[in-house]
This record gives structure tokens, sequence and C-alpha cells, in this order.
């Protein structure tokens, strides 16, 4: 049997939004509690050895913590995991958030009397309000055409990835050329331990570091582009291309591995017959000692409420 227990506010995961919440919450005494099934931040503490934001720390801070303070006390550079983590955690410190640790909400309802109750393993919770922060996207995709891949083949999801330690195999194939896809690849590469690694690449935009000599990001910034709502005319065309092709990165593109690794770069991944994987500029692949790692985003998924 299930406790039960009301509270005004309940927020229902612990990274950069719900953490941020409770931080005004507090400023207006507003009770509420944070629900998060791992740890605060875990997102970044589950980031692979080697990982570097994709945007520059001016635009990964909170403002729980005073404008000056950026990760790795640098507003132009890039984080690392580590340095991001260490961040987040004085932001943790600064707020000292009523938060839950290792809870899965597994369902939110409403009942006729407008309150909403939240379900996890051991209570359920009477609210208010409830506030989702799990993040737009949250769970892993892995494309349907995989499924012909034969299970004796070690495939593992970015998400899954922490260091080369991991694979086995003499050979590895990233599919997707997004952020994660080319940092992971350099990463495999840099280690000296593959004979050959293979990138299926997906049309993704890299950014120049800088235009007429200005950040990339600012200038972006500087001309509103980040504050385009997405029902807006402009915000349906940037936002459809940002589902269907990914968020821009930066530099490495796929070429660049090519050129200085040695990269095999094959076109968009299209299914697998037997042991051999398909792609679509007509190329093929042996799935003998190859491991995969499916470096295709995420998608959002509320099914619980």
């Amino acid at each position: 049997m299930s406790e039960k227990e009301s509270i005004d506010v309940v927020i229902v995961g612990g990274g950069q939004a719900g953490i941020s919440l409770s931080y005004y919450l507090q400023q207006q005494k507003i009770p509420h509690i944070i629900l998060e099934r791992e740890r605060a931040f875990s997102a970044w503490h589950n980031r692979w050895d080697g990982f570097n934001a994709n945007t520059p720390n001016w635009m990964n801070t909170l403002p729980v913590l005073s404008s000056n303070q950026f990760p790795a006390n640098d507003p132009k550079g890039f984080a690392t995991k580590e340095e991001l983590v260490n961040y987040f955690e004085k932001c943790l410190q600064e707020v000292r958030p009523p938060i839950k640790t290792g809870v899965e909400v597994y369902k939110i309802t409403q009942l006729n009397n407008g309150v909403w109750q939240i379900s996890t393993q051991d209570t359920v919770y009477e609210a208010k309000n409830v506030a989702v922060c799990i993040g737009a996207m949250s769970t892993p995709k892995i494309p349907e055409n995989a499924t012909n891949i034969s299970s004796t083949v070690p495939q593992i999801h970015s998400c899954e990835y922490r260091n080369p330690d991991q694979i086995t195999t003499k050979s590895v194939l990233l599919v997707g050329s997004g952020s994660s896809g080319v940092q992971i690849c350099r990463l495999l590469c840099s280690s000296g331990k593959f004979d050959k690694i293979h990138l299926a690449v997906s049309n993704i935009l890299v950014l120049p570091k800088h235009i007429l000599g200005i950040q990339t990001h600012k200038f972006l910034h500087f001309f509103g582009l980040f504050d385009i709502r997405n029902n807006s005319i402009l915000g349906k065309l940037m936002y459809s291309n940002l589902e269907t092709k990914g968020d821009p990165i930066m530099r490495p593109a796929p070429n660049d591995l090519s050129k200085l690794y040695g990269v095999h770069i094959y076109d968009r991944f299209t299914e697998a017959q037997g042991s051999l994987l398909h792609f679509a500029d007509g190329q093929t692949l042996e799935t003998d000692d190859l491991t995969i790692i499916w470096c295709t985003g995420f998608h959002g998924d509320y099914s619980f409420i």
C-alpha cells in the first residue's frame, strides 16, 4: 500500500530546469519537492569520458549563481564533462533543493477536483501543480531499420558509451554524425585501439567557430535566432529542420575525421541483410568483429502522464 503525501508543487526531474524552478519557488516560499529517478544533474554525470559541450559556457549557466560565474571560469570556452558537473554541483549547493533521488515517477493523473496525483514506487503525491522537467529529448532513439541486425553484433546507444575499453571488437561503426557521433568517433580514433573506424553520416549542419571574427553562437544570439518561437513562420522552419536533421555541430566534421584519422565515411544507414549493413550511397559493411554505436539522438516520452 503506497503512502500518500500532499504538497503544493511536485517537480519531476532534477536537472537544470528542475533545480532552477526550485530556486524560484523557494524565493516565493512555495512548498514543493523534486522527484529525481537517479541523482541531480544525472545526464551530465553520465556523459562519456572526454565529453565537451557543443555550446560555449556563457550559454550553459543557471540563474542561481552570480552572472560572472561560468563553467571552467571561461565564458567563451567549451566545458568538459568534469567542468560542467563541477559547475552544476555548485548550483546544487547554492539552491539546496528539497529533492528525493532514486525515485521513479511512473504515472501522473488529474483527479476530478483538479488535483494531480503523482505515483512513485512507494508514495503517491497529491499536488496543486506539477512541473515535468525531464527534458524534451530524454529517451534513446534507434532507427527501426536496425531490427534486422543480428543479436550477435554488439550494439550500444551513445548514452551508454563511456570509453573505448567498453568495446572489444577490432572495428567500430558509429551511426550519426551529430555532436555525439563526431566526438565519440574522434575519441575512439585517438585511443589507437581499433583497426578500422566507420562513420555513417547524417545531414547535419556544421557551424564555423567564427563569423566575421565573432564567435558563431554570439553572432546567432545577437540576431535573436535563439529567441525565435517554434510557432512562428521562421521557427517552424528552423525546428522542423532540427527534428529531422539534428542540432548543428561544431567541427570536427566527418570529412575532418576522414582526413586526420582515416575514418571511412558512409551515407545514411538504410538496412541490414544477413551480415551486411547497407547505406544510402550503395556501400556495404560486414558486421564481423564490429561494434555499432548508435549516435542517433533521443525523443521525448511523456506516456506516463
